[in-house]
């Protein structure tokens, strides 16, 4: 164990009641057992306490008066009501453009948007704007309620101050967005809650009716531009029609290709008649000559009928496929332009409808009344924290001045041998 010696003087400290309490100085190096650490803290322990229990009625009084000093500062802060509205979003699942568009393809509901219910993020953003705030102010007046008229920036000091007066809270679980407003006078905080609202459903309407705009203007060009591409696409056929002699082509093909059978037929059975009449009664025969001269008409026939020369189906067997290719393109770009058109008249008209109508962006659930019970400020809370603050740093300060009592004197010697 080690002896005083070692440890160096010891220095005696008044224990208030006329007994000497030995310390050792904290500064002599010292190699101490576990026992002998935990010896000496539980001895700091209990002398620190015993202090402190000395001191009480200084501590006591101490606390007492900062408490009092705190409830009398409290005192002179005024009152502050908060007033709330609480709001939910209505429900559009009932018709309009995403009743609409809802029997439409999963591509066509992405880019126009399926109607579902709305975002609380989007309400916030437009109660939260610099617009709406600075209406605030304006409507209210609030850089003179806010004493602020002397300032450099006064409105947006004002705008700074309203954003810190005023809450929003959104409850995921029952779905409904709260506007708390707190002020000085109750009247007036109720009023401000409630011209947040409104200020919603104006700022809401505005944006939504700008938006509807623009689709309306998308879908009146879209179907503006398909019409004239229905237009276009009649007007080729016709020319198409008139420059190959083609009313419709599919029945026309059939009817030239039964024709062109027809031709080709009589002029098998002419053949055989020829060989036959001329096998029998030779070249200068009458009927032989008749009907070699009807096969010949025959023949002149079906080359006339294959180079499109008759009146009655003006196509040649070569252009065949290629005004079929040309026509049945016609006709493709007609039948979806019209299919365009059909789907585009409803949407056209839905839009119209959604530009025109009414739009709310929530449901007032409570209106804001004017409070009875002041919010702020909480005196009780102010006392007690400021009387358990006193009483923290009031111990802190004895013990840290007890410390130094008995331990300066080493201090400052030590101070004095490390700068020699």
């Amino acid at each position: 164990m080690a002896s005083p010696s070692d440890i160096g003087p010891a220095v005696s400290s008044d224990s208030g009641d006329g007994a000497e309490v030995s310390t050792a100085p904290l500064l002599a190096p010292s190699p101490l057992t576990d026992a002998e650490r935990q010896a000496r803290l539980e001895g700091a322990i209990w002398h620190g306490a015993s202090l402190l229990f000395r001191r009480k009625w200084w501590i006591m009084v101490f606390c007492f008066l900062i408490a009092v000093a705190a409830a009398a500062i409290s005192l002179q802060i005024p009152n502050r009501y908060a007033a709330s509205a609480r709001l939910l979003i209505p429900d559009s699942s009932g018709g309009g453009l995403g009743a609409l568009i809802g029997d439409l393809s999963p591509l066509a509901r992405g880019v126009l948007g399926g109607g579902g219910g709305g975002d609380y993020s989007r309400y916030i953003a437009i109660l939260t704007s610099r617009t709406v705030m600075e209406d605030m102010v304006d409507q209210f007046d609030l850089v003179q309620v806010y004493d602020l008229g002397e300032k450099e920036h006064p409105k947006q000091d004002a705008v700074s101050q309203l954003a810190s007066n005023v809450d929003f809270t959104v409850d995921i679980e029952l779905e409904f967005l709260e506007i708390s407003v707190i002020d000085e006078d109750p009247q007036r905080a109720a009023a401000m809650a409630n011209a947040l609202t409104a200020q919603l459903n104006e700022r809401n309407a505005a944006l939504a009716t700008q938006s509807a705009r623009a689709f309306r203007e998308y879908v009146e060009t879209r179907y503006q531009e398909a019409e004239d591409a229905l237009d276009s696409a009649r007007v080729a056929l016709q020319q198409f029609q008139e420059r190959n002699g083609v009313v419709e082509l599919e029945t026309m093909a059939q009817a030239y290709v039964e024709a062109l059978a027809t031709q080709r037929a009589e002029q098998a059975t002419l053949e055989i008649q020829y060989e036959a009449l001329r096998s029998q009664y030779g070249d200068e025969n009458p009927d032989v000559a008749a009907a070699a001269a009807a096969l010949q008409t025959a023949r002149r026939n079906e080359e006339t009928l294959l180079q499109g020369g008759d009146r009655a189906v003006p196509l040649s067997y070569r252009s065949l496929p290629s005004l079929g290719s040309r026509y049945a393109a016609l006709y493709q770009e007609i039948l979806i332009q019209a299919q365009v058109l059909e789907a585009s008249r409803p949407l056209l008209e839905q839009a119209r409808f959604d530009e025109a109508r009414e739009r709310v962006a929530v449901q007032v659930v409570d209106e804001a009344v004017p409070p009875v019970r002041k919010a702020e400020p909480r005196r009780t809370l102010i006392v007690l924290v400021s009387a358990f603050s006193a009483f923290l740093l009031v111990c802190a300060f004895l013990l840290a001045l007890d410390w130094f009592n008995r331990n300066g004197e080493a201090l400052f010697a030590r101070l004095r041998r490390t700068a020699a």
